[in-house]
């Protein structure tokens, strides 16, 4: 998300950030988009040290319980730095985008982040945030995401629904 906000800081600094605040904005997003990358990399550690563990398990080989505590180990790492890193963007990205985008611009940034997702990962990422929601903030969050998709993107918008219903029915 942070590379849409640098794009809008470069374009428009002044309606984001009072000049004073510009420069800590803008480091802001540039750790964010390092942060980004590294994320991008251990992920990718992680999937290639599961291919291991999966290949050794295949073939019955001893070596599988050490690779086990080591994706284990690398896991835990990663999910502590994700967790970090998000909290650390909803204390400073969050506030600024709700004072600065209409509520149009935060739908079409809601749907780039969705569309920009995996189908497998969205399938069960939208029952579990919506088993954590009310109702009526289930509904919000799907008015939200049906506003912010284009018009030829319903299908997908749909389906999406279908599967945010399931959180809901769980969370009952």
């Amino acid at each position: 998300m942070y590379p849409a906000v640098r794009r809008l800081l470069v374009a428009h600094p002044a309606q984001l950030v009072p000049e004073s605040g510009w420069e800590a904005a803008h480091a802001a997003c540039m750790a964010c988009e390092r942060e980004h990358a590294c994320e991008v990399s251990a992920l990718e550690d992680l999937g290639r040290l599961l291919a291991d563990v999966r290949a050794l398990a295949r073939r019955g080989r001893k070596e599988v319980a050490a690779l086990l505590g080591q994706l284990s180990s690398s896991a835990e790492q990663v999910r502590g730095n994700v967790a970090e890193h998000m909290a650390r963007e909803e204390v400073e990205l969050f506030p600024l985008l709700a004072r600065h985008l209409c509520a149009s611009q935060q739908r079409a940034m809601l749907w780039h982040t969705l569309h920009a997702m995996p189908l497998r990962l969205l399938e069960r990422l939208m029952p579990w945030v919506t088993a954590g929601l009310s109702h009526e903030e289930a509904e919000e969050l799907m008015n939200n995401i049906r506003l912010g998709a284009p018009e030829g993107d319903q299908a997908l918008v749909q389906l999406l629904s279908c599967w945010a219903e399931r959180g809901r029915v769980q969370g009952t």
